[in-house]
Formats: structure tokens, sequence, C-alpha cells
């Protein structure tokens, strides 16, 4: 399914706790990227069991230490990786709100 390319929407962005202060403050900025380029990477719903996995392996954390950003996102600004529900972009966004990771694994487990 293709997203509209000028419209809004619903992505996750997973983290460490220890990142939430910079994110509340400055945004999800790209420029903090640990990664392979400066991007900061994203997922939809289907996907947030894999990024909260992914940051825990790639982080060495457990999983109450990890979070989840729903992010109002515009699509135009998103890049697709090779991989379904995973996306990348070098536009930083604020966030709202951050809710324990476990709250999202949870529901999957039901």
């Amino acid at each position: 399914m293709s997203e509209p390319i000028s419209q809004s929407g619903v992505l996750y962005h997973v983290t460490t706790a220890s990142n939430l202060d910079s994110i509340y403050s400055d945004g999800i900025d790209p420029a903090y990227s640990k990664g392979k380029f400066e991007a900061s990477w994203y997922v939809s719903k289907g996907q947030i069991l894999w990024a909260v996995c992914h940051v825990s392996l790639r982080h060495g954390t457990q999983l109450d230490d990890i979070f989840v950003c729903p992010v109002l996102i515009e699509w135009h600004t998103m890049r697709r990786t090779s991989q379904p529900g995973r996306y990348y972009t070098k536009h930083t966004y604020k966030i709202e709100n951050a809710s324990p990771a476990a709250w999202y694994v949870d529901d999957e487990r039901v």
C-alpha cells in the first residue's frame, strides 16, 4: 500500500529513556543518529515489537528502559526502507508524549 505523498500520518519512534529529555526539548533529531548514516528511524504500528527488540539488542537495554513515541509525520519527508513498515528521515520531528514499550509489547501478546 502506498502512502499519500503530501498528507500527514502517525509513525512510531522507539528509543531509550536516556534520550527522552533531548527528544522532548529538541525533537527527534537525525544529528544524534548512531546508525550508518544521519537519519531518524520510524516504524508503523505493526512493526513496533520489531523496533523494541532492535533497540534492546542494539543498545543493550532492558524493556523497562525503552519508550515508544507516536509522531505526527508528513509522508513527503519519509523514505521507505527495504522492509515493510520501516522508514527513515533527515527531518526533525517533535513529540508530545512517550509511553513505556511494555505497553505495546503487552498488546502484541494478546
